[in-house]
């Protein structure tokens, strides 16, 4: 008598499959990461508002980083005139403002647990009305280089030679028009 064949399932092996990382934060995490956010927000605005009381007195010491000997006279000393330099001076001019105010507004999301959703808009939005700013205030570089910043003059600059300072001012205009009917 020929004996029956039993079939046997045989268990394909299979590889551990990784975990991808999670980026979500504990209760810990946000509250701390936030706190660091919020911060980092208000330490930046007091560097910003020291910048326009001190900032001529601390350029000679920008360069001399390292020595603990200089003193700043940056409200934040030198990390806060560095800071302030970089994102006054060479950046923004004082649209750089809008910069504090969202890493203050990101730290409250994120410990509060708020939707992020929003928070991505107020920084797209945040940052394109920084760059308007800066190169509106560029207009009146000549009065004040503080105004517009360096990306600021040089952005006008590009746009006047160009378009024309009609033509900026216009281009300026459509913009505003534009970001006020969205």
């Amino acid at each position: 008598m020929a004996k029956k064949k039993t079939k046997t399932k045989s268990k394909a092996k299979t590889t551990p499959k990784f975990k991808k990382p999670s980026f979500k934060l504990s209760s810990q995490q946000k509250l701390i990461f936030g706190s660091l956010l919020i911060i980092l927000g208000i330490l930046m605005f007091v560097a910003f508002l020291s910048f326009f009381f001190t900032g001529q007195a601390d350029q000679s010491t920008l360069s001399e980083m390292a020595s603990r000997d200089v003193k700043a006279q940056n409200w934040l000393n030198k990390l806060g005139a560095w800071t302030s330099d970089f994102f006054i001076n060479k950046g923004f001019g004082i649209a750089s403002f809008i910069f504090s105010g969202l890493f203050f507004l990101s730290g409250i999301y994120i410990t509060l647990d708020i939707n992020k959703a929003r928070l991505r808009r107020h920084w797209i939005w945040g940052t394109l009305i920084t760059i308007w700013l800066s190169i509106f205030f560029g207009f009146f570089s000549h009065y004040n280089d503080k105004l517009g910043g360096t990306i600021g003059f040089e952005m006008n600059s590009f746009f006047q030679d160009y378009i024309g300072k009609i033509g900026t001012i216009l281009l300026l205009l459509f913009v505003l028009i534009t970001y006020l009917a969205i």
